[in-house]
């Protein structure tokens, strides 16, 4: 392959800043996490965690919310009642304060989630585990998992549950709101949550900021009640 003029000529813009300037100046951050293979890792994950998990987020909330009319009202309501100019820019904590508008991206994650495959794992470094359960024969049996030993199981398992979520293949946001909010928050499997996010609310995630963002944005346009 060979270079031209023009590509020799070319040099990046470093007059904006990026999340690594961040990285590399901050104070608190130590110098292990200011490696080249650190901050590869970082921008693996920030390309990964904010693009198609929150386009795919984002097509499922465009297709659930013009089917049902009543959450998409509601989801308008709450935006409308809360912005005042919709040309204005909303700071995250302001999202966050807006219960419905966190329902429908947990409901939209929840749903979304449900489709991967792959277990995620955790291990617990210094602390053994003890899981109570029962054996094929019916009988109760106490597991003894040892520290730092990785375990874990895929989403679907458990965002299909009924047991867990009524009705789990149904898009249904007010369960967030009215249907023991506290016990689903018990579940922490969307998006690798306990590692990089927190599962009681999405808004520390790339994911759940961008698809907060991205939904408020085709909101603004929106044109009736069923548009968005």
């Amino acid at each position: 392959m060979q270079s031209s003029p023009r590509s020799e000529e070319w040099k990046p813009d470093v007059s904006r800043k990026a999340i690594f300037h961040g990285l590399l100046l901050s104070e608190t951050l130590p110098p292990a996490g200011k490696t080249v293979e650190r901050l590869a890792h970082d921008g693996q994950m920030l390309v990964q965690s904010g693009t198609l998990t929150t386009s795919n987020a984002l097509c499922m909330a465009v297709f659930h919310l013009p089917d049902q009319p009543d959450c998409l009202r509601k989801l308008r309501d709450e935006l409308f009642s809360a912005i005042s100019d919709p040309s204005a820019t909303l700071l995250i904590s302001e999202l966050q304060n807006l219960p419905y508008l966190g329902a429908v991206v947990k409901e939209n994650f929840q749903l979304e989630m449900a489709g991967i495959g792959a277990h995620l794992s955790r291990v617990v470094l210094d602390e053994t585990l003890r899981y109570l359960g029962r054996t094929s024969d019916g009988k109760e049996n106490i597991w003894v998992i040892p520290p730092g030993t990785p375990v874990g199981m895929t989403p679907y398992q458990i965002l299909t549950d009924p047991d867990v979520y009524v009705d789990p293949f149904s898009f249904v946001p007010q369960r967030w709101l009215q249907y023991e909010p506290e016990r689903l928050e018990r579940y922490p499997v969307l998006l690798n949550a306990g590692t990089r996010l927190k599962y009681s609310f999405y808004w520390p995630s790339f994911s759940g900021a961008g698809m907060e963002v991205g939904m408020l944005e085709h909101l603004k346009r929106a044109i009736d009640g069923r548009e968005i």
